[in-house]
């Protein structure tokens, strides 16, 4: 009887064990088990191939210094895949990106293969296996890792399809994750529509895949404007050809400006002239289409329809989407219901009361750009759970750094968040404030005291006393 009881205790206790662990894991994991892991594979590629190339190094210089006959056959394949994943990792800068990051790797994955081989075989020597057996274990865990991440495109091939309607595009992707696809479709059946044939449409600050749909020309050189690229004296050129050639048209976007959400404010020359000379004729999603005042009537456009109250369930699932458009919808139907700003803090108390969906829902709330999260978020800043409160804080920080973009975007007037930021921001309590920037920095790399204040936000930093030690 004892016996069975310490079982059935233990039996126990490993239940708990598991369970505890499971709520913790999906606590940390709010989007998905799966789609967590692969993001941080995928992460794993900015650090993980400089320390593969250092090692390549060392095995080549460890081999030329041994006096064994020089590299061999298999030491000259080795150099070659080396010095090719070296220099396509360079593709990686000066942006270190996501992006960036497909194009930079390939050639790293052939050198990460033969590193991943020859560490296998000697595990094999070590461990007494049958040669072979190891390895092939490894290629097997590799296979099945890229299957996990490649398997969900594919078999979203097999589900109705919505492509642009354009040959110079072949492109097409699921309906159900098509709003931003279909938006460009409008704006190319728009513009075919109304721009002669070989007439200039301007872009701003990357849109060039759409003249380059339309087989229409672009009036100057530049089609990516990236802060410092091109500079201001460039900028200058810009607007003097624009003002000799008045293309009737231009292209931009009103929101996920994405790297270049500072393009608006430092092309300030631009901006100026574009709002002077130009009006908002036409919108379609984040798709903005200007035209020259006087030639083209201005849009009268309506106020966005908020989407259709949606249940818990249907909210907290559009909210783990990897489609932007999707995860917009959801935060829009979390707003209608909520109304202002003191329904969200009530509605997320219902909606989101444990840590994995407030995770979700303060994460989405920092992209959503709506003031009315503004006052959920700080609640959750001063929230007992850390996670909680790095996250919110860098939720405020995604609002703040919209609410600075969106004052200087080239077709609308977009300050109201703006306005909303700097209010709250006024009328937070100084005991508040100074707490905050008493904080340490949540970086270990970083030692200098900061507050961790939204940025965009005003900020001051303490003085330190002459006799502090």
């Amino acid at each position: 009887m004892t016996v069975l009881r310490c079982e059935r205790v233990a039996a126990g206790d490993l239940d708990r064990a598991v369970a505890d662990l499971g709520e913790l894991t999906l606590a940390r994991m709010p989007e998905g088990v799966l789609r967590s892991v692969l993001w941080e594979v995928q992460e794993t590629g900015f650090f993980l191939v400089p320390i593969l190339g250092l090692a390549g190094v060392g095995v080549v210089l460890a081999r030329l210094r041994g006096g064994g006959g020089g590299l061999g056959p298999a030491g000259r394949r080795w150099l070659v895949a080396l010095v090719f994943a070296l220099a396509m990792y360079l593709q990686l800068y000066p942006r270190a990106d996501s992006m960036h990051l497909i194009v930079a790797v390939p050639s790293a994955l052939v050198l990460g293969a033969g590193a991943a081989a020859r560490v296998a075989r000697a595990w094999e020597g070590v461990i007494g296996v049958r040669a072979g057996r190891l390895v092939a274990a490894v290629a097997a865990s590799a296979g099945a890792l890229a299957a996990v991440a490649a398997v969900p495109n594919y078999a979203a091939l097999a589900r109705p399809q919505v492509a642009l309607g354009t040959p110079a595009l072949p492109v097409h992707v699921e309906a159900e994750h098509a709003a931003d696809l279909r938006a460009l479709g409008a704006v190319l059946d728009y513009l075919a529509a109304h721009l002669a044939p070989g007439a200039p449409l301007f872009g701003f600050p990357a849109v060039a895949l759409v003249p380059f749909a339309l087989d229409r020309p672009t009036p100057t050189p530049y089609d990516y404007f990236f802060p410092g690229r091109p500079d201001h004296r460039t900028e200058a050129e810009v607007v003097r050809t624009l003002a000799a050639e008045r293309p009737r048209y231009l292209l931009t976007l009103n929101r996920r400006l994405g790297f270049f959400v500072d393009a608006p404010a430092y092309y300030f020359v631009l901006r100026a002239f574009v709002r002077e000379h130009y009006t908002l004729a036409a919108s379609f999603g984040r798709y903005d289409i200007l035209g020259w005042r006087g030639e083209v009537p201005p849009a009268d456009l309506p106020a966005e329809a908020e989407p259709p109250l949606a249940d818990r369930a249907a909210v907290l699932a559009g909210l783990a989407e990897s489609d932007r458009e999707l995860r917009r919808l959801a935060v829009g139907a979390f707003l209608a219901r909520a109304k202002d700003a003191r329904g969200v803090v009530r509605l997320a108390e219902t909606w989101a009361p444990d840590e994995a969906s407030r995770l979700l829902l303060v994460r989405n709330l920092g992209e959503a750009g709506d003031e009315r999260a503004l006052a959920f978020l700080m609640d959750v800043v001063a929230s007992p759970s850390r996670r909680l409160r790095v996250e919110a804080a860098g939720a405020l920080s995604l609002l703040a750094l919209r609410a600075r973009a969106e004052r200087d975007l080239f077709g609308r007037d977009g300050g109201g968040l703006a306005a909303a930021s700097d209010r709250m921001a006024r009328q937070l309590p100084l005991e508040v404030v100074r707490g905050w920037m008493a904080e340490r920095c949540h970086s270990v790399e970083r030692s200098s005291m900061e507050c961790r204040l939204p940025m965009g936000w005003p900020r001051r930093t303490k003085r330190r006393s002459s006799t502090a030690t």
